[in-house]
């Protein structure tokens, strides 16, 4: 797969030969690696946009503003629509298609997502995340009463801790090559639940039985808000998004205001 940069601008010439002239685009790329897309190589169709109805490969995207998944490395969004609920849908997509790929019999449950909230808005409520199979929380009391609501539900699930050899669907080659073949970061993924993975992957096994429930500080996206944030902000970019892009970047500018913080999880292989 061709390797690109995490941020890329998708650009035509005029809109490269403009970033020596106008202030506006310079400001884009000075945080974006101009990409022509005429000029992209044929095995960068394995590349793919997300974000919108469809995916479509790299070399048919729209000009714009691109930005790579930290989970999968052959998946860009465009930079106003990834946001946190895509962040969350990847990590939990991911963390179950590999816990049940190192397992026969797996149950992993996620209680739900922290999010810190800043001052301009600072309400306890939850959405529910893709599928509705996560929750997203804006207070740390909510998500601490589901966090020991889920402990209650499964306890009666758990057995004794054991340890599985070579018992998994996927081999450590397997699940190996798997990875590789879906281009994914595992050092995107909770810690704990990252370690695990790399346990399975040097030693073909995994602890058998309930894990208690854990709760880890996971990486952000602070980076991408932000930059966008600040684009928001700026007239000369903002101007340029509007009529280049047809992007509002007043109205994502309002979307980003969270900072995802912490996943509660629980993970058993019986």
């Amino acid at each position: 797969m061709t390797k690109l940069p995490d941020k890329i601008f998708i650009a035509d010439k005029q809109m490269k030969f403009n970033t020596k002239f106008d202030k506006a685009y310079k400001d884009i790329s000075d945080k974006f690696t101009i990409v022509e897309r005429d000029s992209l190589p044929d095995e960068a169709k394995d590349i793919k946009i997300h974000g919108n109805m469809h995916e479509v490969p790299i070399n048919e995207a729209k000009f714009g503003l691109y930005v790579q998944s930290p989970v999968y490395k052959n998946r860009y969004y465009p930079l106003y629509k990834y946001d946190n609920n895509v962040y969350y849908g990847e990590i939990w997509e991911c963390m179950h298609d590999l816990a049940n790929r190192m397992g026969d019999n797996v149950k992993i449950v996620a209680a739900g997502f922290l999010e810190e909230v800043s001052s301009e808005n600072n309400s306890s409520s939850f959405s529910v995340g893709a599928g509705g199979n996560y929750k997203v929380y804006n207070g740390e009391a909510e998500f601490k009463r589901e966090v020991e609501a889920n402990k209650e539900r499964n306890n009666s699930t758990t057995t004794s801790v054991g340890t599985r050899v070579m018992g998994g669907k996927h081999t450590r080659k397997e699940l190996h090559e798997y990875i590789n073949k879906e281009h994914i970061n595992i050092d995107a993924l909770p810690t704990e639940f990252k370690n695990l993975v790399k346990l399975f992957l040097d030693k073909d096994e995994v602890k058998l039985g309930g894990y208690e429930y854990k709760i880890e500080t996971i990486k952000t996206n602070d980076e991408y808000l932000d930059i966008s944030n600040k684009f928001s902000l700026n007239g000369g970019v903002s101007l340029i998004f509007s009529a280049k892009f047809d992007i509002d970047t007043k109205e994502a500018h309002e979307k980003q205001y969270k900072r995802k913080h912490k996943i509660a999880y629980s993970i058993a292989f019986n």
